[in-house]
């Protein structure tokens, strides 16, 4: 289950690692739970330097159905998205940097 941020001051969902509110500056921050399912705003395909292993991972950018944009790594995708791409949290790997998703039909 992924999990963010939720100012208790004026309630604005926030991504995952906000330490106070962009919305009002509050600090005093719940952590709620969300679907997990949203849609890539940007990403970047990181490969490997040598060329032999093809591309390793794609970290994007990620606007939650809920609203927040948080940063993510995206399995299954190769190149950069030539279109909106639907992803849903495949896990969130609790200490991990990113939560991980992948793409799934809109």
């Amino acid at each position: 289950m992924l999990m963010i941020r939720r100012c208790e001051c004026c309630a604005a969902l926030l991504g995952c690692r906000a330490a106070a509110c962009s919305c009002c500056g509050g600090r005093e921050l719940s952590r709620v739970p969300v679907c997990g399912r949203g849609a890539i705003v940007a990403c970047t395909v990181v490969t490997d330097p040598s060329g032999l292993t093809g591309p390793l991972c794609a970290i994007a950018i990620v606007e939650l159905d809920e609203g927040p944009w948080i940063y993510a790594w995206v399995e299954g995708i190769t190149a950069g998205p030539v279109g909106p791409l639907r992803v849903r949290l495949l896990r969130d790997d609790r200490g991990a940097d990113y939560p991980h998703f992948v793409c799934c039909a809109a």
